[in-house]
């Protein structure tokens, strides 16, 4: 049986996501413990397609960009930008809650801790609504929020503000992957803390009371799953399930609860990935004469009438000689509401060597809702996946994995003084 005790806790450190002025993490390099290293992306040079022409098109000079942006839209990106940005400062504060131990126990608490009442509201209205309050025109709001949802996730301004502002700090030009895939994190994790990982399919989770020597009884979590061809179970005194609980996402049941584990949550979205070795047919987009095609991300309005959400070009995870990536036609990661057929395909990429297509359901559908499944499901059942409802991100589950650990140490020793203790602590922070 293992117990807690027992196990040396190796809690999650964040590596993700941008910097900012004032950010602690602006300088943040992958740790060298792991070995991992940092792969720093050229930017994409974005292009919005309204279904007739390219609305917008991004140059490679800043100072092209600010002007061409000023003489569409005003002064609206430079608000979209300040507004997102004062949101972040508030997000950081997670940061050192966690560095000094403090957690949460619902989704709810955690953003009121972070931003008051204030973020709460922002998973219960749409960023389209935030963005009006603030006076944001429907230009920019069709041509390049709208886009921007769309090549992100999939998703329409009818997003959740805070999932929308998350989506809009995700295209800052800052952001870097790990050298050889974001993948070699999760196993540089595991290698460094030395754990005992079993290669199982979780099947359910029971509940089950043996005694002690004492005659008392305590509660354990009996885990079952299959491991190739063989049937097993372990003992647990705590389980923190990593993985969506959802109907189509998830066949785990849980068993022999004194009272019935259910809530309620939307539904998950389903995307179609193709990935397409070939040039972008620019006449597709409306471009005319015989001169390279420059953009490397494309976002499509609502109104284009596109099958296609987004496209943009994807660099291998090992980088490869200059050379190489000179003379071989780009990667192209075209995200689609539903599959693309032979003919559309051959409009977007008349030539093409390579092709390869899957399907998954990659993110909640992101309406504004008043209610998000808890961290806790039991005494010591522990659910990470909470915070998705709210929005998703690496760096986003990272924080509610440190979350949950913290949470089932604190509540496994007593330790509340450090549970849901944000109203205490925000005149510190």
């Amino acid at each position: 049986m293992l117990k807690v005790r027992d196990v040396n806790l190796f809690l999650l450190s964040l590596w993700f996501s941008r910097g900012i002025a004032g950010d602690p993490r602006t300088d943040i390099t992958p740790p060298k413990t792991i070995g991992l290293k940092e792969d720093k992306h050229p930017d994409h040079l974005l292009a919005v397609y309204d279904g007739e022409e390219f609305v917008f098109e991004e140059s490679e000079w800043f100072l092209v960009n600010v002007i061409k942006l000023i003489w569409r839209y005003g002064f609206d990106y430079l608000r979209v930008k300040r507004w997102a940005e004062s949101y972040l400062h508030m997000f950081m504060k997670i940061y050192q809650y966690q560095s000094e131990g403090y957690c949460f126990t619902s989704v709810e608490k955690l953003l009121h801790g972070l931003g008051d009442e204030e973020f709460v509201q922002m998973t219960k209205h749409s960023i389209d609504q935030a963005l009006q309050k603030i006076g944001i025109s429907q230009r920019f709001m069709k041509e390049m929020v709208d886009p921007i949802m769309r090549l992100s996730s999939g998703h329409r301004v009818n997003i959740s503000a805070f999932a929308g502002m998350i989506s809009l700090i995700g295209t800052a030009s800052d952001l870097w992957t790990v050298e050889g895939g974001n993948k070699l994190i999760c196993s540089g994790l595991l290698y460094s803390a030395k754990v005992n990982l079993i290669q199982g399919k979780v099947i359910s989770i029971d509940t089950k009371r043996r005694p002690q020597r004492n005659g008392e009884l305590v509660l354990l979590y009996e885990v079952n799953y299959t491991e190739g061809a063989d049937t097993a179970y372990s003992m647990y005194d705590i389980v923190i399930m990593a993985a969506p609980f959802h109907p189509g996402k998830s066949q785990v049941r849980l068993r022999a609860f004194s009272q019935p584990i259910s809530f309620t949550s939307g539904r998950y979205r389903q995307t179609f990935i193709t990935l397409v070795e070939g040039s972008l047919n620019a006449s597709y987009f409306g471009c005319r004469g015989s001169g390279p095609f420059r953009p490397t991300a494309v976002g499509t309005t609502a109104n284009s009438r596109s099958s296609v959400l987004g496209a943009s070009v994807s660099r291998p995870v090992t980088a490869a000689p200059d050379d190489r990536l000179s003379t071989s036609a780009p990667v192209w990661k075209v995200l689609s509401p539903q599959p693309l057929g032979q003919e559309q395909l051959s409009q977007l990429f008349p030539s093409r060597e390579a092709l390869r297509e899957a399907r998954f359901l990659s993110q909640p559908r992101y309406s504004p809702s008043d209610e998000s499944p808890p961290f806790i499901l039991h005494d010591h059942l522990y659910y990470l996946n909470a915070i998705e409802w709210a929005a998703s991100t690496l760096e986003i589950m990272a924080l509610s994995a440190k979350n949950a650990a913290l949470l089932s140490h604190h509540r496994w020793f007593q330790q509340l003084e450090k549970v849901d203790q944000e109203l205490k602590r925000k005149d510190e922070l």
